[in-house]
């Protein structure tokens, strides 16, 4: 792949990665929604990181959540700010943790925590999880097209 275009792609990644934000308490819908809804919605959350055809939440990972007692039972069919802070938390850390390590950190951070509470922290420390990420890798991309064109510099 030419550098250029190579740079181009990871400095368009290092953008879309230390912009991103997670939503706060505050930012969740007053109202409770129904199960479409709610998917709706964590698709424009989880956008970022859904893979084209890949789908990071249906209605039978939100029901099996439900039954593993990762996110409380719905009231009437419909799931409140809680129950999308809790999707929120298991759909971004299911990428690196199983889901019963997700619930414990769930049950301590509301041993700590109120609701609003446990999805503000989780939010801001994500964000700068991924922030530093996405610096990181900037950088160790930086240094390996650095490389490949020391190597091809060589050759020639």
């Amino acid at each position: 792949m030419d550098k250029n275009i190579m740079a181009g792609e990871l400095d368009n990644l290092y953008e879309k990665f230390s912009a991103h934000t997670l939503p706060r308490w505050e930012d969740l819908p007053e109202i409770d929604l129904y199960m479409d809804q709610v998917i709706a919605l964590m698709r424009k959350y989880l956008s970022i990181f859904e893979e084209e055809g890949e789908k990071m939440l249906t209605p039978a990972m939100v029901n099996n959540y439900v039954k593993m007692g990762a996110v409380p039972p719905p009231v009437k069919k419909k799931y409140s700010k809680a129950h999308i802070a809790h999707l929120l938390i298991i759909c971004f850390l299911k990428q690196i943790l199983p889901i019963s390590m997700i619930c414990e950190i769930i049950r301590t951070y509301l041993g700590v925590y109120s609701e609003s509470e446990m999805l503000n922290a989780f939010s801001s420390e994500y964000e700068q999880i991924l922030r530093a990420a996405a610096a990181s890798s900037k950088k160790e991309a930086a240094r390996i097209l650095e490389m490949q064109e020391d190597a091809a510099y060589i050759r020639s």
